[in-house]
């Protein structure tokens, strides 16, 4: 189970400290643990777990307690980027981002990064900080599809190249509703396919070909797909 950021908004205190032994606890453990039990959680780091004085970094693993990283999953590759952390040119994230996308040798390669770098929500919600420093590596390395969270919404961009919808380049999906949502305040672009203000999950059925993405509402309802083949 692959999270995108924004895992818990941690507080400093405990509100119910007669019924739960943390913060932490209430807001993570209660809603989690039964997933927790039977699967592995990869999580990625959002701005909140830059919040509640650490819990995030005391609570959630992660390969090697590494704030990004990569793993493969069967015949996938997935590369996960802390976009709170620098990106930029000398960044050791950045050299990280290089080398990992390089080496990769899967059928497939899946980005995951808190920030989108396509969001139609707002004018602004895109992060000009991924679509600069990130992106250009996605497109470099044959990164099929991007993952992120931040806006509180569903959109799936269409596979884009240099901003340019190009079958050829890689497609960008917000899956974000969680705490509250956000109605989308600015005209759908030309490079969006699909979006909607809802509740969400999506799910990735990975074999060396094809690879599909779906995507379910909170009652389980399929409402967005995509196939990709090689």
């Amino acid at each position: 189970m692959q999270t995108l950021g924004d895992n818990v908004y941690p507080d400093a205190q405990d509100p119910d400290p007669e019924r739960f032994y943390s913060d932490f606890d209430n807001r993570f453990y209660k809603q989690y643990g039964p997933v927790l039990r039977t699967r592995t959680l990869f999580p990625a780091n959002g701005n909140k777990e830059y919040y509640g004085d650490g819990a995030a970094a005391r609570n959630l693993w992660s390969p090697d307690n590494q704030r990004w990283y990569g793993y493969e999953w069967g015949d996938l590759h997935v590369l996960v980027v802390d976009s709170e952390q620098p990106l930029g040119p000398g960044s050791p994230q950045r050299a990280f981002v290089a080398a990992d996308l390089a080496a990769a040798t899967t059928a497939w390669k899946v980005c995951v990064v808190h920030r989108p770098p396509y969001s139609s929500t707002t004018s602004t919600s895109s992060s000009t900080t991924v679509l600069t420093d990130l992106v250009p590596f996605l497109e470099q390395y044959g990164v099929t599809l991007c993952l992120s969270g931040n806006s509180h919404n569903y959109e799936r961009s269409h596979p884009l190249r240099a901003g340019a919808v190009d079958p050829t380049g890689v497609t960008y999906v917000v899956s974000g509703g969680g705490n509250g949502l956000n109605s989308f305040q600015a005209t759908q672009p030309s490079w969006s396919a699909y979006r909607a203000a809802r509740y969400e999950y999506v799910q990735c059925s990975v074999s060396p070909n094809p690879l599909v993405l779906s995507a379910y509402s909170d009652t389980g309802a399929l409402f967005d797909t995509m196939t990709w083949t090689r």
